[in-house]
């Protein structure tokens, strides 16, 4: 099994941010399925990072296979209290690195 690396972690944020728009769930959602201290990407990547150090990145996709479930069958929208308990800079992060990917180009 390859060590974690930035371009893992890079390539799965890609991958994270399509997964939630097709799913038309926000990084909330998922950090709140994560139970991540946060939900913001850098906390939820922090929480795929120690199940891909535990069970490789089999476990990661088991771990959000699980979750895609989980949103499937309860097809429900996030909660008024979530919505309230939510982030408010969750977004930031897409913002940001929508930046980056600009000022590369």
């Amino acid at each position: 099994m390859s060590n974690w690396s930035s371009q893992i972690e890079k390539d799965l944020s890609v991958f994270l941010k399509d997964w939630l728009r097709h799913h038309g769930r926000s990084q909330a959602d998922l950090g709140l399925s994560l139970q991540s201290s946060s939900t913001r990407m850098s906390s939820i990547l922090d929480s795929l990072k120690e199940e891909y150090c535990h069970k490789g990145i089999a476990g990661v996709a088991q771990c959000l296979c699980e979750i895609e479930a989980s949103w499937t069958d309860s097809k429900s929208s996030t909660t008024k209290k979530e919505e309230i308990d939510a982030d408010p800079f969750d977004q930031l992060d897409l913002i940001l690195q929508e930046m980056r990917d600009n000022s590369e180009d």
